[in-house]
């Protein structure tokens, strides 16, 4: 679990959601591990593990065709944060996100009908430009992302499998 190395008090990246703000909404900090983490409102739920598209109000949900479309930033939720409440994203370093089954290798993911998860199935859905899984996915999974120097690098829970993203909203 990576923890801030800025000055703050009682800051918890995965500790979910927050009933009132702890910090200014849209507060960026960096982690221990070098991860970079934005301070949102929830405009609806969202998962544990949810791909999510923050908006320039700072108000995420789980990323969906029409958010990536309006190029909102993307990022991870750790945990789960409930409509309304406030919680961290993470938009740097290793991640554990939420795709969808069956996704080939060495294809772009996209957004899919499910928000918050991404595929490989383009028809009807957005890119998100340049990320390439390098091991087929053949069931649902959760796989690692980790951010640095311009590009993305995707892996499977247990490291063999990996992905690189191009700096479209890898912010």
């Amino acid at each position: 679990m990576a923890y801030t190395t800025q000055s703050a008090v009682g800051i918890d990246f995965d500790g979910g959601t927050e009933s009132t703000p702890s910090q200014a909404i849209g507060t960026r900090m960096v982690g221990n591990d070098n991860s970079t983490w934005l301070y949102v409102t929830a405009g609806s739920a969202i998962a544990q593990y949810d791909v999510v598209s923050t908006d320039e109000a700072y108000s995420g949900i789980p990323a969906t065709k029409a958010a990536i479309d309006d190029g909102h930033i993307i990022g991870v939720a750790p945990a789960a944060i409930s409509s309304g409440e406030y919680g961290w994203v993470q938009l740097t370093g290793v991640v554990t996100m939420n795709v969808l089954a069956s996704a080939a290798a060495d294809v772009t993911l996209y957004s899919s009908a499910t928000a918050g998860s991404l595929d490989d199935t383009s028809t009807s859905q957005t890119a998100v430009n340049g990320l390439f899984l390098q091991l087929p996915v053949v069931e649902p999974l959760v796989l690692l992302l980790a951010w640095g120097h311009g590009r993305c690098r995707l892996r499977s829970n247990g490291g063999s499998a990996g992905a690189e993203m191009s700096p479209h909203n890898c912010l």
